[in-house]
């Protein structure tokens, strides 16, 4: 990105060297007008460095119709360190651009040059100091998002806005997203989001004195394209309005959304979902239109809003929106996942979604549409036999939680999708190391990635290989995984007859260090369970799985082998026992299954990363966790 300094600008230094050394004494000068002008702190693919690697990137601009020598001037990323990183000696020749990578590798190379830090895409400050000691520029950004720069709307212009094509080391394009900073105000919108029986007249207020209103009804940015408003809208069928306040072209609020839902009846809470029509559609960008893309990448905003007919409180909040799933991906009703980043205004969403326990957080959350499960492959050979109960894969959870295990949490919802029904869908909390450390003392973990399973397959080979009759080694076995969390997992599996288990739907994890670092299972899209087609014991032990070898292995083992036969006799009895009341898959009407809640203990500290209260099995300072069974009509 960098080239070899020209002759011209040594010459031109040398002098200005000379001057220094030799001249007379003279008050400094003021900085030259030396300015930044874009910046990247998520690049995974937009330009890469003399080394091959994505890395951040600040651009400078010399906008002056004069040479700048370089000499002088530091960057940072720390206010109080000044002089963190000095530049080199170069010169910049009117209206050049430059790019300097944020790498953290602190080295200069005729190609390239390489900062002494890194930028933290979250978002932070970074600024330019003259050679005089005084600040030249600087900008501190928000959360950015992938392959997505922030950068000044003109050479000179104070507006700094995203753009989703960057352009290091050359002015930037008008191809930007204008977007006001996330605290910007909104406008306000009365009445706001809700069920209506009848028509509803709307009124919009502009938060910035003097500004305009534009707003828009088919989900589209109205800072793109929109409708002035004059005067009340009024709203006669189902709708979602979207508005910005404007001052000279240049948004100076945030984008308010409501949605409107006229005469729609139903039982359960809705979820709308908002975003621009391009956003899904695009041939080119379109992640409905593309929906085998993955990645941030393949992120796009959208507005969440919460509407409940049960009375709970509503909410709206900004997300990242992907297409999630494997197969499903290809069907006309997709499975979503919801993002929860401070680049759409919060870090995580705060609200009670699973029962009333205080402080719940949610990072990401996944919308399941019940692929194998659901109408868009009844039809299908390899489908749940052809018969959709939409409710398996909960069903399943909710079981493995009744076993005492640790399971993500889930509901049952009604989508919107830009004012359009789309359908029941299945709330629930995806399974990653930010969930894991909601339950465990670990805060990183190896979750279900292609180097996990081999890891996983390692020990699992080395289990298969072992005497565990003997007990040296199956303690040393047992220290390696979590003997009752696998029992439970492996017999729920076998007893709800889990076809597409186990070369699918595998969810193992362990955490990367820490006293506990066993394996353990969660089980996780269950929705071909109950087919009555199979003996799936026979299939996974009996056929040589690498899992069911290693229930095998630890058959071998007098002491396991009485430990799981009771075990099948308890939970045959149990939760597994057809003969009661299992049906725990929906909240209302009452669950039926035996459940039970973790009850913190008094003074126990939940850090940061734990703020939410689960169904688990977490220890806090070594101190047992205090169990409380719910049970609701029920046989005890």
């Amino acid at each position: 990105m960098r080239r070899l300094i020209s002759p011209r600008c040594i010459l031109v230094l040398g002098l200005l060297l000379f001057g220094l050394t030799n001249g007379p004494p003279a008050v400094q000068a003021a900085a030259p007008n030396l300015r930044i002008t874009e910046v990247m702190a998520a690049n995974t693919r937009t330009v890469a460095d003399d080394q091959g690697d994505y890395a951040d990137w600040i651009e400078l601009h010399n906008p002056t119709d004069r040479p700048v020598a370089l000499l002088g001037y530091t960057l940072t990323d720390d206010p109080t360190q000044p002089t963190k990183w000095p530049l080199p000696v170069d010169i910049l020749a009117p209206g050049e651009f430059l790019v300097i990578w944020a790498s953290g590798r602190d080295q200069v190379t005729p190609e390239d040059w390489h900062t002494s830090f890194r930028l933290n895409r979250a978002g932070e400050y970074v600024g330019l100091f003259g050679p005089d000691g005084q600040l030249a520029d600087a900008v501190t950004f928000w959360e950015q998002e992938a392959d997505v720069s922030l950068g000044r709307l003109g050479t000179l212009s104070d507006w700094w806005v995203p753009f989703p094509f960057p352009t290091p080391g050359a002015a930037n394009t008008t191809q930007h997203r204008l977007r006001a900073p996330p605290d910007a105000p909104a406008v306000e919108i009365t009445p706001g989001s809700g069920h209506y029986a009848d028509p509803v007249t709307v009124q919009l207020y502009p938060p910035v004195p003097g500004s305009l209103l534009y707003y828009t009804l088919d989900g589209s940015d109205p800072t793109v394209a929109g409708q002035a408003y004059t005067g009340p809208l009024t709203v006669t069928e189902t709708t979602v309005l979207r508005a910005v306040a404007l001052d000279d072209g240049v948004p100076v609020s945030a984008v308010t959304t409501a949605t409107y839902l006229l005469g729609e009846r139903t039982g359960l809470p809705v979820l709308s979902l908002v975003t621009d029509p391009a956003h899904l559609w695009d041939a080119a960008t379109g992640i409905y239109a593309n929906p085998e893309e993955r990645g941030r990448r393949w992120e796009r905003p959208v507005t969440v809003a919460w509407l409940s007919p049960e009375g709970e409180r509503p909410f709206t909040v900004g997300a990242g929106f992907r297409i999630h799933g494997g197969g499903s991906r290809l069907t006309p009703k997709k499975s979503f996942r919801l993002y929860f980043r401070g680049a759409y205004g919060s870090q995580e969403l705060a609200y009670p979604l699973f029962g009333d326990e205080p402080g719940q957080t949610y990072d990401r959350l996944v919308l399941r549409a019940g692929y194998n499960d659901s109408w868009s492959s009844a039809g299908e050979a390899w489908s749940s036999g052809g018969v959709v109960v939409y409710v398996r894969d909960q069903l399943v959870r909710d079981l493995h939680e009744a076993m005492e295990q640790v399971v993500p949490q889930g509901r049952w919802v009604e989508v919107y999708l830009n004012g359009a029904y789309w359908g029941l869908y299945n709330l629930t909390e995806r399974i990653d190391d930010t969930f894991l450390a909601t339950h465990f003392d670990a805060s990183e973990w190896y979750v279900s990635s292609a180097d996990v399973l081999h890891r996983w397959n390692r020990f699992a080979d080395w289990v298969n290989r072992a005497d565990l009759s003997e007990m040296a080694q199956y303690e040393q076995a047992a220290q390696q995984l979590d003997i009752e969390n696998f029992t439970s997992y492996f017999l729920l599996n076998i007893w709800m007859q889990n076809v597409d288990w186990p070369h699918n739907n595998r969810i193992v994890a362990r955490p990367w260090e820490g006293d506990d670092g066993r394996w353990r299972f969660i089980v996780w899209d269950a929705e071909t369970a109950f087919m009555n087609t199979e003996n799936t014991f026979e299939r996974v032990v009996i056929g040589g799985t690498r899992i069911g070898q290693v229930l095998a292995s630890l058959l071998q083992n007098d002491q396991y082998r009485a430990y799981f036969t009771a075990q099948i006799e308890h939970q045959s009895a149990g939760v597994l026992d057809t003969r009661q009341c299992v049906n725990a898959s929906l909240r209302s009407p009452p669950n039926c299954a035996r459940k039970w809640r973790r009850r913190r203990l008094a003074g126990c500290p939940i850090r940061s990363r734990q703020r939410r209260w689960h169904s688990g099995k977490r220890r806090c300072n070594r101190s047992p966790i205090r169990w409380m069974p719910v049970c609701s009509n029920c046989a005890s």
